[in-house]
């Protein structure tokens, strides 16, 4: 009888696996980050293709919905003050990491996280609201040929800024009144062109929603995960379940808000991302090409790239 041979053979997906893993693990290694930062780093492009493959196959979705307004609640009310509920969620968030006793090496990740959020608010900043005048983003489009155009007189402030049109685009025509002047320039930001009522025109224009909200996201859930692995999250996630159904039940909504505040706000946290994801495929299918919103991702990435390595 033939010796018997014990050959273990391996699944086909199994083997799939192992490679896919062994070159998130090169590659994390050659940036200098973790898989789990890299994983997640890695979502925003399966997003915006998603996004770009619902504009595609479903266009009546990109004119017929409520996600279709930027006055929509969502987006006037969160994402225009995206940095405001991500750094108050941040906040509660820290607040809850010092008192919490399961938390191990507690203040090295607390000084550290401290100085990652210090570092980003400061990339946001100079990328979406200020730098040396105009922010980046706004350089950006100016450089690739972007003006703010249909600026009328009752409207214009800092005219030397300001050159009077001479409606050549048919573009902006429609929008304009023939029988008044109407004024464009180059010199201005996006936010001074929409207070005086202006067209955003003719250029590059990186996202910034894609930039606020991977790169919120992208912090938000890497320093989750400084703190909390995956089972003590799961626990913590339990007890705010059985505390919330103990409160609602004996209606205690006062104290029910003073836990998920002070006890539990990386059930906020987790809100808060969800919202910034689902705001991000919304961004992708209605608003900006997709060169404009891998753009925006790409100044995201960098921003996170700089922070990983605090």
């Amino acid at each position: 009888m033939p010796p018997v041979t014990n050959i273990t053979q391996t699944h086909p997906i199994a083997g799939h696996l192992d490679m896919v893993n062994k070159r998130l693990n090169d590659i994390a290694r050659r940036l200098k980050i973790n898989k789990l930062e890299l994983l997640i780093m890695l979502t925003y492009p399966v997003i915006i293709i998603l996004g770009q493959l619902i504009w595609l196959v479903a266009p009546a979705e990109s004119s017929m919905n409520y996600f279709t307004s930027k006055k929509n609640i969502f987006n006037v009310y969160f994402v225009k003050q995206g940095w405001f509920w991500t750094t108050m969620v941040f906040g509660l968030f820290l607040f809850s990491v010092m008192r919490d006793s399961t938390v191990v090496r507690k203040q090295h990740g607390v000084i550290s996280c401290v100085k990652k959020f210090a570092l980003i608010t400061t990339c946001w900043f100079f990328f979406s609201q200020w730098f040396l005048g105009m922010p980046i983003m706004d350089r950006i489009f100016v450089l690739t040929g972007g003006s703010c155009y249909n600026v009328s007189a009752e409207k214009l402030k800092n005219s030397e800024y300001f050159k009077l049109m001479d409606f050549t685009i048919e573009d902006l025509a429609e929008f304009t009144n023939q029988d008044n002047d109407y004024y464009y320039s180059s010199s201005i930001s996006s936010r001074q062109c929409k207070s005086m009522r202006g067209r955003w025109y003719g250029g590059h224009d990186p996202s910034g929603h894609v930039f606020l909200l991977s790169l919120s996201t992208t912090f938000l859930m890497t320093q989750l995960f400084e703190f909390y692995n995956s089972i003590t999250l799961r626990k913590k996630l339990r007890q705010f379940k059985i505390d919330t159904e103990n409160h609602l039940k004996n209606r205690e909504f006062v104290p029910f808000l003073k836990s998920l505040f002070l006890d539990y706000p990386i059930v906020l946290l987790l809100m808060l991302v969800g919202l910034w994801l689902w705001m991000l495929l919304n961004t992708t299918i209605y608003f900006h090409s997709l060169l404009e919103n891998l753009a925006g991702l790409f100044f995201s990435y960098l921003a996170s790239l700089l922070s990983f390595q605090i």
